[in-house]
């Protein structure tokens, strides 16, 4: 009877816990479903936005602002001037297995 009285305050604790971390998370008091994926959402819009410096992301956009920021780099990797979808995974297909990438 002890041990049912200390697993039940354990498990009290362990919903308190839960519960003060997830508010803490969504900034709300009290959770309703969906929540925490909508704070996920809200969280990633805000970090891609900073990061392209838009605030509407279309597809494409978080490329772009790398190619802005590490260019040079990749187009050093690619070996070409101008960066083209799917370069990247040419340059690497070609560096392990030899040849321009044909499909066989």
């Amino acid at each position: 009877a002890l041990d049912d009285v200390y697993l039940e305050d354990i498990a009290n604790e362990m919903a308190l816990a839960s519960q003060a971390a997830v508010a803490r998370f969504t900034g709300k008091e009290e959770y309703k479903f969906g929540d925490i994926s909508k704070e996920i959402d809200a969280r990633a819009k805000t970090a891609i936005s900073a990061f392209t410096g838009k605030e509407d992301y279309q597809f494409g956009d978080i490329t772009k602002e790398a190619m802005k920021r590490g260019g040079d780099a990749v187009k050093g990797f690619i070996g070409k001037d101008e960066y083209q979808f799917g370069d990247i995974t040419k340059t690497v297909f070609k560096n392990i297995f030899g040849g321009g990438g044909e499909k066989k």
